[in-house]
């Protein structure tokens, strides 16, 4: 990280890196399985609907909450130099609220835990999202961007140690995710040797934003767009699984958490190539322009799967070009935002192409419910897969950076 001694600069990133990957921990496994199989038992007959409204209520409530805390994240940093203690409170609060997880024995404990989740995750994960910007020269973002996005396939070995461990559903899941979350973020938190970042004056900030401001626009789109098929996938995906034949109980949560593995060393390994790569030719929209495309296709493997190997494919192929996506796009946005005071403001509203789709493709679910009694999967894969193509292209159109 700038401003440090190179060892320390190397150990600040690792812990940094393992930082966010605390934070992805924290939601991965929960709405990937934890949430979605404590929902299938307490409503057996309205797991969709119950899940949508869940999911539902809680993007609204990160939309909110992730704006707000990169506000006051830069409040901090301006007071204190860096973002760390602000990250140290989020992730006190996230441990709390899977207590809240671990006890919630209905639908209505499970909606106060969600909104008291959301405000804690967005407490710990809107001032780490800052920290790329802050501390982490432009030459090196691409490899570190894709590091931090490499904890979203990362997670999945959250998602499959808790089935593993907890193959049904109980108390013991939510409090080892909260720990394992917790315990990741610690080495930054107690540890890491981070410089204290220089004041922007604000008056400096204006010219770069208004130049750049076309490109913010294209990005966020571009992201609104894919990670809007990626709230389908990754929402819905554990139900979907769980309606295929003989897949019931723990028989649903052991083939999740297979797949969930598997997706990890493909993903891992496409975005640290990518992000090396990125680094080295200078260029952020390649990758991206590749990693929408790669969603695109096997989204539409997934639409038209009739077994478990097209399923494989399909669920691997995506969570590894969504995360070189991301990756490429997290460099770009650091570089874009690079010194403006306002920047985890901005992140935060960046982050609404995060919570948006956590709002939207719930409501479409509950609008396809309310036709139907069961989900069309196969429209939903297709649809995503479209959104991940228009992502693609809306990329081509970025001027400022390559």
């Amino acid at each position: 990280m700038t401003g440090a001694a190179p060892g320390a600069a190397a150990r600040a990133e690792r812990s940094y890196v393992l930082a966010v990957l605390g934070a992805h921990l924290a939601f991965m496994p929960l709405f990937a399985l934890l949430l979605p199989r404590r929902v299938n038992d307490i409503a057996p007959g309205s797991a969709v609907a119950t899940l949508s409204w869940l999911l539902l209520v809680g993007g609204i409530v990160a939309s909110v909450a992730h704006i707000a805390a990169g506000k006051l994240s830069d409040h901090w940093c301006a007071r204190f130099g860096q973002r760390r203690g602000l990250v140290a409170i989020g992730t006190a609060a996230v441990v709390g609220a899977y207590a809240l997880f671990a006890w919630a024995t209905d639908v209505r404990s499970l909606f106060a835990a969600i909104i008291v989740f959301q405000l804690a995750l967005n407490l710990m994960f809107a001032p780490l999202g800052a920290m790329l910007t802050d501390h982490v020269a432009d030459e090196r973002k691409g490899r570190v961007a894709a590091m931090m996005n490499s904890a979203l396939p990362l997670s999945a070995i959250g998602t499959s140690l808790a089935a593993a461990l907890f193959p049904i559903d109980g108390a013991g899941g939510f409090l080892f995710v909260g720990a394992l979350s917790a315990g990741t973020a610690l080495p930054l938190i107690l540890t890491a040797h981070l410089p204290r970042v220089a004041a922007t004056p604000r008056a400096a900030a204006g010219p770069m934003l208004a130049i750049a401001w076309p490109d913010f626009a294209r990005v966020w789109v571009a992201r609104l767009l894919i990670q809007s098929g990626a709230a389908f996938l990754l929402n819905f995906f554990y139900l979907f699984v769980a309606s295929r034949p003989a897949m019931t109980g723990s028989a649903a949560s052991r083939a999740f958490g297979m797949m969930a593995a598997l997706s990890v060393v493909a993903s891992v390994s496409a975005a640290l190539v990518a992000g090396a790569w990125s680094d080295q030719r200078r260029t952020r929209r390649r990758p991206m322009i590749g990693g929408a495309l790669a969603c695109a296709l096997s989204l539409a493997i997934l639409a038209g799967a009739d077994g478990w190997p097209m399923m494989i494919i399909g669920y691997v192929l995506f969570n590894a070009g969504l995360t070189i996506f991301l990756s490429a796009d997290s460099a770009l946005v650091a570089q874009l935002l690079g010194g403006h005071p306002r920047r985890g403001e901005y992140l935060g509203y960046m982050n609404l192409t995060n919570t948006l789709p956590a709002i939207v493709v719930p409501a479409l679910a509950l609008g396809m419910l309310a036709q139907t009694p069961q989900i069309d999967w196969s429209l939903g894969f297709s649809g995503a897969g479209l959104l991940a193509l228009a992502a693609g292209l809306l990329v081509t159109r970025i001027r400022t950076i390559d």
